[in-house]
């Protein structure tokens, strides 16, 4: 609760130790209340010389309104995380962006991020466009409906050549 009620100004301040907090918070929720089954996808993709990690969470149900912390304490910082990167300026974005990137793995880091280069429409679909394009982010029921909408906003960003072997 705590970290919750400051986590705006740790953002500010010291953001990849934030990022970290955030996704231990995550990862510790999501095995305690909506626990992982061996046939649940766990993929780790090369993208632009990068090793990206997906995991399925189940997160298209119990997490499926951005908008809403449903009172979990986790959540309630997942929402603060995605408040506070809908108004800070690109350069803090893209920093925090380039650090879940790194770092989460839980669908639902991947949905939000989706979900938040969307609506900023700038830097942030050139970062998470590539990730957005493969398969398992395309097809996985977590994180569909986001990479969706993130190729769509940025189809038109590529070359042709890209959009071919797309």
């Amino acid at each position: 609760y705590a970290l919750g009620e400051f986590f705006e100004t740790f953002l500010k301040l010291h953001p990849d130790h934030a990022i970290g907090a955030i996704v231990q918070a995550m990862e510790a929720y999501v095995a305690r209340d909506h626990p992982r089954t061996s046939e649940m996808l766990d993929a780790e993709l090369q993208i632009d010389g990068r090793a990206i990690r997906l995991r399925e969470d189940w997160s298209h149900i119990w997490a499926h309104n951005p908008e809403s912390s449903y009172g979990h304490d986790a959540e309630a910082l997942l929402k603060k995380l995605l408040e506070y990167l809908r108004s800070a300026d690109a350069t803090a974005v893209t920093h925090i962006a380039r650090r879940l990137v790194e770092t989460s793995s839980l669908a639902i880091f991947w949905s939000r991020l989706f979900l938040l280069a969307t609506e900023r429409n700038d830097v942030l679909i050139d970062l998470l466009l590539p990730i957005a394009m493969q398969e398992d982010f395309l097809t996985l029921p977590d994180t569909r409906k986001d990479a969706v909408d993130v190729v769509a906003k940025g189809y038109e960003r590529l070359s042709q050549a890209a959009r071919e072997a797309f």
